[in-house]
């Protein structure tokens, strides 16, 4: 059996992919092998290369920001549809073509198709895949609002 070990930095959308394989008793084993020429590599040039790619694609920002993340009181921040995230949601998701209730997109417009869907809103914020490329990106506070309003039960 073979497949690829996939680790990926949610920070900086980096993805380093390894050929795998699996012996008799199911353990998962690096194949040692060169993408270019399919020749086996040496282990110890195997071993450098996986750390200089590693390292040059760290996905640890500055060691003395703070992660935004661990910041976040949402004792503090109390948003709540009406007040903060329809707005937000109305500007850059309930728009033509996207979460407007005109395609198989969910549908936005309204508080019930926003809770329904306000894990995945979430996420998708967070980690920066929504709005998609090409459209403005949310900033910091309205990230904050989204991520505290579905925290604090994603109150009407």
């Amino acid at each position: 059996m073979t497949g690829n070990l996939l680790a990926q930095c949610q920070d900086s959308h980096i993805r380093v992919s390894v050929p795998t394989t699996h012996n008799k008793e199911g353990r998962c084993y690096v194949m040692m092998r060169s993408i270019v020429n399919q020749k086996k590599m040496k282990p110890g040039i195997w071993v450098v290369v996986c750390c200089s790619v590693l390292w040059m694609s760290s996905c640890d920002k500055d060691d003395n920001e703070m992660d935004p993340a661990l910041e976040l009181d949402c004792d503090v921040i109390t948003p709540t549809y009406s007040d903060n995230i329809k707005q937000i949601v109305d500007t850059n998701c309930a728009i033509s073509g996207c979460h407007d209730g005109s395609n198989a997109n969910p549908d936005f417009t309204n508080y019930d198709g926003l809770f329904a869907r306000r894990s995945q809103v979430r996420s998708r914020v967070v980690s920066g895949t929504m709005p998609p490329a090409g459209r403005p990106d949310l900033d910091d506070s309205e990230i904050d609002e989204i991520s505290c309003w579905v925290e604090n039960g994603a109150p009407e």
